[in-house]
Formats: C-alpha cells, structure tokens, sequence
C-alpha cells in the first residue's frame, strides 16, 4: 500500500479512531484485552483486499464472520481475531465494526 493510500470515510468513523497518514486507522480500545500472553491496548486496520473479502465471505458460521473480518483486517491469525472480537467490550466491539464499516464504503 502506497503512502498515499485512501483512508476510510472519516464520518464513518469513531471518534476515537486515528486516521494514520499511510491510510490505516489505529483504535485505542477503551478495555484492553490480553489474548494468549499479548495484551491489546489498540488495533491498527488496514483496507481489505479482494482476498480478504474471500475469505471472510467462506465462513461457514455466521457467528464467526465478524471475528475473521477483523483477524484479516488487523492482519492477526483468524483464530485470535475471533477470540479478540468476542473477548471486548461491547462499546470496543462497536467501534471495531465502525472502522470495518468505514473501509467498506466507496469515496465519492
């Protein structure tokens, strides 16, 4: 990804996320989670690519969607990111979603 990279639709946005000049978006999560032995006190997202997008539309668990989404967009392993998705915070959990939302939508 270029330096220059697009980033979400800032109004799509929490406000507590922070737009990185690279295009990524870094959350500070307001309960921080520790997920075998590493402890996240924030998640930098990154834009989908198409095989991203593949590989959290063959989940076959719809419960398991979200969790895969967010491992592809923090680049963690699909099993931490289910476990970190399902261990936050409600407010954090929402807050993840916005930011996934974010990256979802097209520039005009």
């Amino acid at each position: 990804m270029s330096a220059s990279a697009p980033a979400p639709n800032a109004d799509r946005l929490p406000p507590s996320a922070i737009v990185n000049a690279n295009g990524t978006v870094t959350l500070p999560l307001a309960h921080p989670r520790t997920m075998r032995h590493q402890t996240f006190t924030e998640l930098k997202f990154h834009r989908f690519t198409g095989a991203d997008l593949a590989a959290t539309a063959a989940v076959k668990k719809r419960k398991s969607v979200l969790g895969v989404a967010l491992a592809h967009a923090v680049k963690l392993r699909a099993p931490v990111g289910k476990a970190l998705f399902d261990a936050p915070d409600l407010s954090d959990a929402i807050d993840v979603v916005a930011i996934i939302d974010g990256f979802c939508w097209r520039h005009s």
